[in-house]
């Protein structure tokens, strides 16, 4: 049997009351650029990749990797970057 970690990795800010999928309402891709803050996105991605590195030394039988493009439900744009950031950290 597998068990897999799939996290959904959203934007969360209770500044401008983003958090993912509730606070305010959000569509895809009309959320302004202007919300994000860099410093928070720099944390949260640390955060999620962090995560998937424990969830690798815990021995999870797979980790999934999702990517939503401009969208503040999934932080992951690029998965090839995440997939060699994690790569080098089961080494």
């Amino acid at each position: 049997m597998f068990i897999g970690y799939f996290p959904a990795r959203p934007y969360q800010d209770p500044q401008p009351g983003v958090f993912g999928a509730t606070g305010t309402p959000i569509k895809d891709l009309t959320l302004s650029n202007s919300v994000y803050d860099a410093k928070l996105g720099a944390s949260l991605y640390n955060r999620y990749l962090d995560e998937k590195i424990y969830a690798q030394q815990m021995r999870f039988g797979r980790l999934k990797l999702n990517e939503h493009h401009s969208t503040p439900f999934c932080m992951g744009r690029v998965i090839n970057v995440e997939t060699s950031i994690l790569r080098t950290a089961d080494r």
